[in-house]
């Protein structure tokens, strides 16, 4: 089988697929910073993890396409444009690294938020646009990160390894 790049439109998807990593990196320098006691810093980290999980969908789909490039930042109507096998099996992983973390400390920060992959998604759907401008509409710039910053975190750690698989040599 053909590798990820071996598609009409691959420097494109090339390119999409780099710039994805280099906002990846910036986000989880953002959480390491917030970690460190630097409060302000997640207002970096969302937009950030944000656009970097819009750019790997949309290359996932342009590679499940043909080359074809999704459009909007919508990032619940990405995923759900995806493959039925390709939904399943990032749910699935998605799970197993929700499931393997501190989950009554995250019951305790976010109670009654629903954590799920599509409540994650439905919740972070224009996370990119809505915060690239955090500054707007911000009341308390300390505040802690909202919850979709955990979400996206989790589902972003499932999906650039998972397209990096489909890559591989098969």
């Amino acid at each position: 089988m053909a590798g990820m790049l071996d598609v009409p439109g691959n420097r494109k998807i090339a390119y999409a697929l780099k710039h994805a990593n280099a906002f990846l990196h910036l986000s989880r320098l953002g959480v390491e910073a917030y970690f460190r006691g630097d409060t302000e810093a997640w207002q970096a980290v969302l937009p950030n993890m944000a656009f970097a999980t819009e750019l790997y969908l949309k290359v996932l789909r342009a590679v499940r396409g043909g080359g074809q490039w999704p459009q909007g930042h919508d990032l619940k109507q990405l995923f759900d444009h995806l493959s039925a096998e390709d939904r399943t099996e990032l749910e699935r992983r998605y799970e197993g690294i929700r499931g393997s973390g501190p989950k009554e400390v995250l019951d305790r920060l976010l109670p009654g938020r629903d954590l799920s992959l599509p409540g994650v998604l439905e919740e972070s759907r224009n996370a990119f646009p809505r915060l690239r401008y955090a500054f707007e509409g911000v009341e308390d710039p300390t505040a802690a990160p909202p919850p979709d910053a955990f979400g996206l975190l989790w589902f972003v750690s499932v999906l650039k390894p998972y397209i990096e698989e489909q890559d591989a040599p098969r």
